[in-house]
């Protein structure tokens, strides 16, 4: 294989440890991942592979710690949720001040710190509910309409109003 940037050398393939501060969080590293590098110019690639089970399995470890979000992990889970910082901040209930505030300096609230956690930990997203509708929801005047229900077969099911 040859190196993508001066395209002169083959690469040297090694087995190392790389610390991962592309994720954003401090203190992550792979261990044993294959690294390549030229010869001629120095250029340096880490072979990440299965990177969306990487990030999956360090979004479920900061989400069940028990210490509180720091800063770059709540920037970390709002990147791994798929999250730009306007919809975030609608998900979240909060202004986009807010957000910028608790990626970059002011902690979050335990009830947005619990909220995240959730949004995370959850292991199967509901195909009725989606994360983007909680932006829709606890509005103030909103009244709740009658409920209506009907036997379904083995369980019960909303009847249209």
């Amino acid at each position: 294989m040859k190196c993508r940037e001066c395209r002169a050398a083959e690469l040297k393939i090694t087995r190392e440890n790389h610390r991962y501060d592309e994720s954003g969080l401090p203190n992550v590293v792979l261990v044993g991942v294959d690294v390549r590098r030229c010869t001629n110019c120095g250029f340096q690639h880490v072979v990440v592979p299965h990177i969306e089970d990487l990030h999956r399995g360090l979004a479920q470890l900061v989400a069940k710690q028990a210490a509180k979000l720091t800063n770059a992990e709540i920037r970390f889970l709002r990147k791994y949720l798929g999250y730009d910082r306007p919809m975030f901040a609608k998900v979240m209930g909060v202004d986009e001040g807010t957000v910028s505030h608790w990626e970059t300096g002011r902690p979050m609230g335990a009830i947005a710190d619990r909220l995240l956690r959730v949004l995370v930990m959850r292991e199967t997203p509901i195909e009725e509910y989606p994360n983007d509708a909680l932006a829709d929801v606890a509005q103030e005047g909103a009244k709740m309409p009658p409920l209506r229900m009907r036997p379904d077969g083995a369980g019960w099911a909303a009847d249209a109003a």
